[in-house]
């Protein structure tokens, strides 16, 4: 977990291409399936912070590239991602397709009936 750690910390790191590097990193773990629920969760809403403050494009990209490995190998609660939803304004085109893919394959929560 030290390489999960790093690559966490890096998310915060003045250099866009650490950062960049990073997301592409905790990609590559999400896609491994290897992870607890809880752990890939937290990685999850990180990649999502990040994607939603990040002024650079590229590094917008790999987060939710790497949000969307996670959603290929689970279930992820629509409320983890929603702040995706509020940030696409600010989203260049390119990068758009990815967030309205990973806001329409997350799962609303269940309602008691």
């Amino acid at each position: 977990m030290k390489d999960m750690s790093a690559a966490l910390e890096a998310l915060t790191d003045r250099d866009p291409g650490r950062r960049d590097v990073s997301a592409a990193s905790l990609g590559d773990l999400l896609r491994a399936t290897t992870l607890d629920a809880d752990t890939a969760r937290l990685i999850v809403r990180r990649l999502v912070s990040l994607t939603v403050n990040e002024p650079v494009t590229r590094v917008r990209e790999s987060a939710l590239n790497a949000v969307s490995e996670a959603l290929n190998h689970r279930r992820l609660p629509l409320d983890l991602v929603k702040p995706l939803a509020a940030a696409m304004p600010t989203m260049e085109t390119e990068i758009l397709g990815h967030t309205i893919y990973i806001l329409g394959a997350t799962h609303p929560p269940r309602r008691c009936r």
